[in-house]
């Protein structure tokens, strides 16, 4: 088996093969493109390049450097697929996390194929069956964005695998004549894999069957963004508070961003040079308002060791754990590290929950195996192995892999082959399948209801219902169907509520309800909309949830009807789903209405006030008012619940606006302020879908100067969830009618003010 050498950019216009590639991607400037320094043999003039030199030039322009983007795909608290990196920058090109990510994958797609294909199709890294590792701890939102990712570079030929389970079959492939001399029969293993942004434990035992050892993996710890870039944030805070004498002053982004990667070189350096003693750190000037001259101080080694063992790898006791309630602590890089800086603890968290899994004490590992970079240091390492020792009074054993920075690579590498080798024993495949159970949140009261409908998605409640739909540990390639049916509505949006546990037991179609102490993981809302029959009725539809792990290791959930042969696909609703999709503002007049309360009761006069006005004999100018008094509230304070049901039910009535000008300039003005952003709700895709509709019908009476007016005004409000091609359609549709660039066009003042406005908005 052979390292393949990644040919990047080391500096400008240098290129070099690396047995890694840094995962951060820079973006040029024009004058650096057209200078090509930073040409690529596949791309002379790339937009973003990856490797080395993104990680050390970035370093220097931080507004120009995408780092962590596997961490941002785990990050529920934004849209995941918008384009917000680097974060905190205001200029430039900006990409989404799954952009990044995909761009990585890209350049190692392209590089393979320089070095490789050949012209030789069949030979293209896309064309072959790709082993893509994650973090075990990666929820089912940041697999299926990875998914995502790596579909977008081209991969279709796609298995998950996760990254603890890729560094022991790294181990296992190297000692496979003597593994059963090496563990005995129920030896439990730990995986600690620890890297630059993420800390992920898992446990797998070990089993004699018929004379071979067999490996089944039985629990993995939660999602925790600690690593090593925390220890070189910690240094970094240090260090700069040295710099700048404790005074208020702080260094420039850029600086602080340099300072973090000197920290984080000087660090590996003092922690592998045995005689190494201190290390000297300079930083560049930052310009006026700022600690403006050069500074300089020393690193030295005691400083990192402290740091090391005291604030990130503690001798804690066993009973020491992290508080349960976690809230995000530091942001400096825009993600919601840990508050805990401490990996014991949450190693000790993870071991005495393993234990409680069984009915046992805190899990005592008989052996483990340490990946990652943060364990590349000694020191790091016989700390964690103190702690151990110190809870379980046993000094557990040591699997070493030989090469630990490629062992993840070597893993997948040879999990591959064990999959796709019939010579191969496929018997040394661990038994993995799903980490996780997934459950449907019901109505509290659905065992008292048949069939029940799905709970609304929300925030998890102390008396959370759910049904499971997939056990933990199901095997890749499973099909199934629920027994139970829902009840949904036709023809409107339809919401579901997916929890995980990766320690329940529970079977599909168990009814669980859970404790307060024992609360599920929320996800991201599920979302379809269910055309059916006639598109204007709303009627009541008994479905069934049917789940299929796939083979490539994510989890497709789908809504049948029991009666025809329909079926739907649910789909994550991503934008920022760490917000309740029910209870978040708008825009900026809206800030405040995620506080105001809006009774059924008045929300269904709301409902029946615009089904009146546009479908039966209501004039429409006192629309707005009306609705107003039946919700007790100014528009302004409407929450984006109410509003969403409200555009829901201006879309079920659109037809109407036809009936007069009144009714259409009406009907305009109120879907455009019912539905703005154009996004940020679950469904609004659909909605914006059904809009489209009438953008491509065209006005009813397009005569009308209000009637126009309001049409440039919907637009404005919800053009924000077109896609790209159709917001550039939309531009030069309104250039034209405005006849921007040619001879000056008589329009009326103010249907050319409100079409600046909207190629502005």
């Amino acid at each position: 088996m052979r390292i393949f050498g990644v040919p990047q950019l080391v500096a400008p216009g240098e290129l070099a093969a690396h047995p890694t590639l840094p995962s951060f991607l820079y973006f040029p400037t024009d004058g650096e493109r057209q200078a090509g320094s930073v040409a690529l043999p596949w791309n002379s003039a790339p937009d973003a390049v990856a490797g080395v030199f993104a990680r050390d030039q970035g370093a220097l322009v931080p507004a120009r450097q995408v780092a962590s983007a596997k961490s941002w795909l785990s990050h529920a608290g934004v849209d995941r697929t918008a384009a917000l990196l680097p974060w905190g920058s205001d200029d430039g090109v900006h990409f989404s996390p799954v952009e990044a990510s995909s761009r990585l994958l890209a350049h190692l797609r392209d590089a393979w194929n320089h070095a490789h294909a050949d012209g030789d199709d069949a030979r293209r890294l896309e064309r072959q069956a790709i082993v893509l590792t994650v973090p075990a701890s990666f929820d089912e939102e940041a697999r299926e964005l990875t998914v995502q990712a790596a579909r977008d570079a081209g991969f279709e030929h796609l298995t998950l695998l996760e990254e603890p389970l890729a560094a022991l079959y790294a181990w296992i492939a190297s000692h496979r004549q003597a593994l059963a001399t090496t563990l005995a029969d129920g030896a439990v293993v730990l995986v600690c894999d620890v890297g630059g942004g993420t800390t992920d434990f898992s446990l797998i035992r070990a089993s004699a069957d018929e004379g071979e050892l067999v490996f089944e993996r039985i629990a993995i710890g939660e999602h925790l963004l600690l690593g090593g870039d925390n220890l070189d944030l910690a240094l970094a805070v240090q260090i700069e508070r040295r710099l700048t004498g404790g005074e208020d002053r702080r260094l420039t982004l850029t600086q602080r961003q340099a300072l973090r990667r000197k920290c984080s070189a000087a660090k590996e350096r003092l922690l592998s040079e045995p005689d190494l003693q201190h290390v000297r750190l300079t930083i560049l000037g930052g310009g006026r308002g700022v600690v403006g001259g050069g500074l300089s101080t020393d690193l030295t080694r005691s400083e990192v060791e402290v740091a090391l063992t005291e604030g990130f790898l503690p001798l804690t006791d066993a009973a020491d754990l992290p508080a349960r309630d976690r809230r995000a602590g530091l942001r400096e890089l825009g993600l919601p590290f840990e508050s805990e800086p401490a990996i014991t603890r949450h190693l000790a968290a993870f071991l005495t929950r393993a234990g409680q899994q069984h009915q046992s004490g805190m899990v005592a590992p008989d052996a483990v195996l340490f990946n990652g970079g943060f364990f590349a240091p000694a020191t790091a390492r016989e700390r964690v192995l103190a702690a151990l020792e110190r809870w379980s009074g046993r000094r557990p054993a040591i699997l070493e892999n030989e090469r630990p920075e490629a062992a993840v690579a070597i893993g997948a590498a040879f999990y591959a082959k064990l999959r796709h080798n019939p010579q191969a024993s496929r018997r040394l495949l661990i038994r993995a399948g799903s980490a996780r159970a997934y459950y449907i949140g019901v109505d509290s009261d659905a065992s008292d209801r048949t069939p029940p409908h799905p709970a609304a998605p929300g925030r998890t409640s102390p008396d959370l219902a759910a049904v499971c739909v997939l056990s933990r540990g199901t095997q890749e390639g499973t099909a199934l169907t629920l027994d139970r049916e829902f009840t949904v509505v036709t023809n409107q949006p339809a919401a579901f509520t997916l929890y995980s546990s990766s320690e329940r037991g529970d079977q599909p179609n168990d009814l669980v309800a859970f404790e307060p102490a024992d609360l599920p993981h929320r996800h991201a809302p599920l979302v379809t909309a269910l055309r059916f029959g006639k598109r204007s009725r709303r009627v009541p539809l008994a479905v069934r949830l049917s789940a299929v792990f796939t083979e490539t290791g994510t989890l497709e959930l789908w809504c049948e009807s029991t009666t025809t042969d329909h079926r739907w696909r649910l789909a994550f609703n991503l934008r920022g789903a760490e917000q309740d999709p029910l209870d978040v503002a708008v825009d900026d007049e809206t800030a405040g209405a995620d506080q105001v309360i809006v009774t059924d009761e008045a929300l269904t006069e709301a409902l029946r006030l615009i089904r009146d006005t546009f479908a039966g004999g209501k004039e429409p100018g006192g629309l707005v008012g009306d609705l107003e008094n039946a919700l007790g509230h100014g528009k302004h304070a409407w929450p984006l619940a109410a509003i969403r049901r409200m555009a829901d039910a201006l879309i079920e009535v659109m037809d109407g606006r036809t009936r007069s000008v009144g009714h259409e300039a009406r009907w305009l003005n109120l879907a455009g302020f019912c539905m703005r952003p154009g996004f940020g709700s679950p469904a609004d895709e659909w909605r914006v879908s059904e809009l489209r509709k009438v953008y491509a019908a065209g006005l009813a009476h397009p005569k009308d100067v209000q009637c126009q007016v309001e049409w440039l005004v919907l637009w404005q409000r919800v053009g924000a969830g077109f896609t790209a091609g159709q917001q550039r359609e939309l531009a030069q549709r309104i250039i034209g009618q405005l006849g921007a660039g040619q001879k000056k066009l008589r329009v009326n003042p103010q249907i050319e003010r409100e079409g600046w406005r909207l190629l502005g908005s």
